[in-house]
């Protein structure tokens, strides 16, 4: 998480996620647009610093969100009466940025699946090797 790359991701989605918990009309736009368009409320999830692996969580929020997030800032573009900072619609916007938010998903979640398998109550150690061959294999090295 410390690749510059993919601190840019976090910090892009963190601004998202903040913007829309700590203002209440861009808040009802999005729970609006959620209702509308998946027929349930999917909350964004902000990443907790002690917990590598809610990034991945948080992350995910964010992708399952994409569309109305979309949605909901042409939205608040296009009324004058409520202001969406510029860097955080733009990033909303960015093609670039949902293609890096899935591929830093894309390797977050198999880590994530690794790591919970290893750090259980039960860990399976043994099956290491077999998680690492097939993580190596998916990635062609």
């Amino acid at each position: 998480m410390k690749l510059q790359w993919s601190a840019n991701i976090i910090n892009d989605s963190k601004q998202i996620i903040k913007y829309f918990k700590t203002h209440n009309i861009p808040s009802a736009i999005l729970k609006w647009h959620q209702i509308a368009s998946y027929s349930t409320q999917i909350s964004l999830k902000y990443p907790v610093k002690t917990r590598w692996g809610s990034a991945a969580i948080s992350l995910n929020s964010i992708a399952t969100n994409h569309l109305v997030l979309q949605l909901a800032s042409v939205e608040l573009i296009n009324n004058r009466n409520i202001n969406i900072p510029e860097d955080i619609s733009d990033t909303i916007e960015s093609d670039d940025f949902w293609r890096d938010v899935e591929l830093l998903l894309s390797v977050l979640d198999e880590l994530v699946v690794g790591i919970s398998m290893f750090e259980s109550d039960t860990p399976k150690l043994a099956l290491f090797y077999q998680w690492f061959r097939q993580q190596m294999n998916s990635n062609g090295m």
